[in-house]
């Protein structure tokens, strides 16, 4: 299909722009690596839900600094020419937007750093620069995307999914 066709590209997080799972990858330097490979590994094994995987995993970040979590984050290798490919399409005139089961202000660190122009994520609180246990998980990516497809008018026909 040309470019033409599309509206709008989302991108998943990890394994995509970031070659390997980001807030795992920090989890370990930030010292709840063992406990939240056990929820990964409970959630494989079918014994949690994906929704209680990723509440699970978000409430283990609770009372930790945001800087402290965004500083390993940074370290997790990304794929090569993101910039660049954002900008290429949008001067196509396609929203370049981000879909994932990630918390938004890991988002909100992709928008800034790569230009993305929105996201669909997981939302989880933050108060004076701390994680809160506010949290609203997005285990359902489709839902998440088609609910963006409703609020920005672009028809889901038009939509583009890398990841």
């Amino acid at each position: 299909m040309p470019l033409s066709s599309f509206s709008m590209v989302s991108f998943d997080v990890d394994g995509t722009i970031f070659r390997k799972a980001a807030l795992t990858q920090a989890a370990r330097s930030l010292g709840i690596g063992e406990k939240w490979d056990s929820l990964d590994e409970m959630y494989h094994h079918r014994r949690i839900t994906l929704r209680e995987c990723l509440a699970s995993e978000y409430k283990l970040l609770q009372g930790m600094k945001l800087a402290d979590i965004l500083r390993e984050v940074s370290k997790v290798e990304v794929i090569k020419n993101i910039r660049e490919t954002v900008e290429k399409l949008q001067g196509h005139r396609i929203r370049v937007v981000l879909l994932t089961d990630n918390p938004d202000f890991l988002c909100a660190y992709l928008i800034e750093r790569f230009g993305f122009e929105g996201y669909v994520g997981s939302k989880v609180g933050i108060k004076d620069g701390i994680v809160t246990g506010e949290i609203e998980t997005l285990p359902d990516k489709r839902l998440g995307l088609r609910k963006y497809c409703a609020w920005t008018g672009i028809p889901p026909s038009r939509c583009a999914h890398v990841g």
